[in-house]
Order: C-alpha cells, then sequence, then structure tokens
C-alpha cells in the first residue's frame, strides 16, 4: 500500500491542477502498463483533454509538480 504522504501530495495536485483547469490521471489499475513500469501519471487540460505531460503515464508525481509550479507562476 501507497504511504498517506505520497496519497496526500496526489490530491493536492489535483486540486492545483484543477484551479487552472486540468486533471491529473494516473495508470489505471488494471492495465498491462502496470507490468512492466511502476505507477505512472499524466496531465490532460479538462476542456479539450489535450495531454500536456506524461505520454503513457510516463510522468513521476515530482514531473507533475514542476508542471504545476509553471502553471501558477
Amino acid at each position: 500500500m501507497r504511504e498517506a504522504s505520497e496519497l496526500n501530495r496526489e490530491r493536492r495536485l489535483r486540486r492545483r491542477l484543477a484551479i487552472f483547469s486540468y486533471r491529473l490521471l494516473k495508470t489505471p489499475a488494471r492495465s498491462a502498463l502496470r507490468r512492466h513500469q511502476p505507477v505512472g501519471y499524466a496531465v490532460l487540460h479538462a476542456v479539450t483533454n489535450a495531454q500536456f505531460l506524461g505520454h503513457r503515464f510516463s510522468a513521476t508525481l515530482e514531473d507533475v509538480e514542476q508542471f504545476a509550479n509553471k502553471l501558477e507562476q
């Protein structure tokens, strides 16, 4: 099971991205990708569904935090 701090980071990032109309997606639980790589994330624009980060869920939470920081500047 994942640590509570990681879950809190994920929740906080979801809220931060939602302010700018972005969505944070995580590798689906029953995805074939999970067999070959760890849990990954992707950032999509909520209105256009354009993917901005994490092609094939390749982004980490650190990558998403950097993206959110750039949005807030």
